[in-house]
């Protein structure tokens, strides 16, 4: 009885996987892909080496042409560009080239006043630099001050066209 069913179930087995439809294989790529792959796009300025590529990626993302610190020294304010937005780009400039103006009075006196001749606004700068900083947050909460008057002036004013 034991054989008699052995055999059933090959003959199950065998006519199961008979009756079930398998697709035809599959290739893994269309052979006019893969010489569309192998030729490249078609469009010449498209057609480049990896090391133009690296060469154009690292230019642009990896190295900077101008050091660093000329950067930080070049550096002026963007026409438009808010006053805090530039301090804090300065004060990066500065840490990226190395400059640690949190380590003497002199150096952050130097950073201040250099600070105070990049604006955009010289009579701004003017007043800045006549002023004695302790420490470069105590430069950022004078900003703060100055920009919270600012707009509390621009407020009456308004206030008082109405």
């Amino acid at each position: 009885m034991s054989t008699a069913n052995n055999t059933s179930l090959k003959g199950f087995l065998m006519d199961y996987s008979k009756a079930t439809i398998r697709p035809p294989p599959l290739p893994w790529i269309d052979p006019q892909a893969l010489e569309a792959y192998k030729a490249g796009p078609s469009e010449p300025h498209y057609k480049q080496s990896w090391k133009d590529i690296k060469k154009k990626f690292s230019k642009e993302w990896i190295t900077n042409p101008l050091p660093k610190a000329d950067k930080y020294y070049r550096m002026t304010q963007d026409p438009k560009e808010p006053l805090k937005t530039f301090f804090y780009r300065f004060n990066s400039a500065a840490q990226s080239a190395r400059v640690e103006y949190w380590k003497s009075a002199s150096i952050l006196e130097d950073h201040i006043g250099r600070f105070c001749m990049a604006l955009e606004d010289e009579s701004l700068g003017d007043r800045l630099s006549q002023m004695v900083f302790s420490s470069i947050d105590d430069l950022d909460r004078h900003l703060d001050s100055q920009r919270k008057n600012q707009i509390l002036r621009q407020f009456k004013n308004r206030q008082a066209r109405l």
